[in-house]
């Protein structure tokens, strides 16, 4: 509570504690407490609730708004946001690999599967040249983490980057593994940490940080598109897989257009804040 008013006093040091209102709690949470685990935000905001109870008792005026303002902070089974990508590098990451090159010709059909099937990198590393129906233009993903399979479409775009692999730079293996090495034991399955190193490498030449570069930021960015992009949220949870629909509505999180027209406004409205 101490650290509380001394903040309030550094801002206004002619304020007194019946002139505090909601924006003065809700500005010393955001500036003060940010980097505190919700733990310890709930102790220290139960002591500035505390306080004001103990104000409005001894007959002391206490402004209404700090007593709509909901103080706790809210902690609940997968509360974090999901972390992802920045849409527009997400959109363009799979041309960053040099299309003049074998490797980079590879790499961005290793790319396209995260950003166009929104698949886990092990589901790429463990594609083979049986699992795609191109008559009918679908992929079979058979490894999937929950045991079933599941067949998604194949885009033109996707489609003709895997052709191209196919027919002009794939090396000549006996390996029916879709993904194979170019150098280093050339012709042998790629497995889920090569995969990950070219995500990684094209990342980094894209100007993003570890923490934002990786197979699975790739696939959370996809799913987010995935329902953004108006797919229910059954579909989404059928592309990516999961059995269960909880596994999906983390995603739904990101919506932020959606959340915002279900944005509740300021307790109190503007009267009760300044």
């Amino acid at each position: 509570m101490r650290g509380f008013l001394e903040y309030t006093f550094e801002r206004n040091p002619q304020s007194y504690a019946n002139e505090l209102i909601a924006e003065d709690i809700r500005n010393y949470v955001v500036e003060r407490l940010e980097q505190l685990s919700d733990s310890s935000k709930g102790r220290i905001i139960t002591s500035i609730r505390n306080f004001f109870r103990c104000q409005a008792f001894y007959g002391h005026s206490v402004h209404q708004s700090v007593f709509r303002l909901p103080l706790s902070p809210a902690v609940w089974k997968k509360s974090a946001f999901p972390t992802t990508m920045d849409i527009n590098i997400f959109n363009t990451l799979y041309m960053i690999p040099n299309e003049n090159t074998d490797v980079g010709k590879r790499d961005r059909c290793i790319i396209l599967c995260f950003t166009e099937l929104a698949l886990r990198c092990s589901e790429v590393a463990a594609l083979t040249l049986d699992d795609f129906n191109w008559h009918n233009g679908y992929v079979m993903v058979r490894k999937a983490k929950n045991g079933a399979e599941r067949a998604l479409p194949l885009s033109a775009k996707m489609g003709n980057t895997l052709v191209e692999y196919l027919t002009n730079i794939r090396p000549k293996t006996s390996s029916r593994t879709l993904f194979v090495r170019f150098s280093h034991k050339r012709g042998e399955p790629m497995g889920c940490s090569q995969i990950r190193g070219v995500i990684r490498r094209n990342g980094a030449k894209a100007g993003l940080e570890d923490k934002f570069c990786g197979t699975h930021i790739l696939r959370r960015t996809a799913a987010t598109k995935l329902y953004n992009s108006g797919n229910s949220l059954k579909l989404t949870a059928d592309i990516l897989g999961h059995e269960s629909l909880d596994s999906t509505t983390h995603y739904v999180k990101a919506d932020i257009s959606g959340l915002l027209s279900a944005a509740s406004p300021w307790p109190g409205g503007e009267y009760n804040v300044r």
